[in-house]
């Protein structure tokens, strides 16, 4: 079966990786920041993937179609302050708690063809 759209140019990956003792509160944050975006016009989609067995991991995936639709949500987070300052003080909550472990990584993945991907870690995207 053949998909009708063509895969992203950019995948943004986004791992975070929770600690045992902080998955309920984690995912009343999250739950908090999901209504933040959707009543602020968060100008991106996003799927989040969430572990189901063993340590808790919650992929958030974004994709782009090029460099410029990357650049231009950038731009637009910057024009929404309101949104900039809510989810400000959501991560600021979620490292006063600590409940995400010590690891978070980010990793953009540009299609170079149909069948190869090369990935390059950028954690300047942290700020997107």
């Amino acid at each position: 079966m053949a998909c009708a759209d063509p895969p992203p140019a950019l995948l943004q990956i986004t791992i975070e990786r929770v600690r045992a003792d902080g998955e309920r509160r984690y995912g009343e944050l999250e739950e908090r920041m999901a209504e933040t975006c959707a009543r602020l016009d968060c100008p991106n989609a996003y799927l989040a993937l969430e572990s189901v067995a063993g340590p808790k991991e919650v992929w958030w995936l974004v994709e782009y179609s090029d460099d410029g639709e990357r650049e231009r949500v950038a731009s637009a987070y910057a024009a929404n302050p309101a949104l900039l300052t809510a989810l400000g003080e959501l991560r600021e909550e979620f490292n006063r708690i600590g409940q995400l472990s010590q690891e978070q990584t980010i990793t953009l993945s540009r299609l170079v063809s149909e069948q190869t991907t090369v990935a390059s870690t950028l954690s300047e995207l942290a700020q997107v």
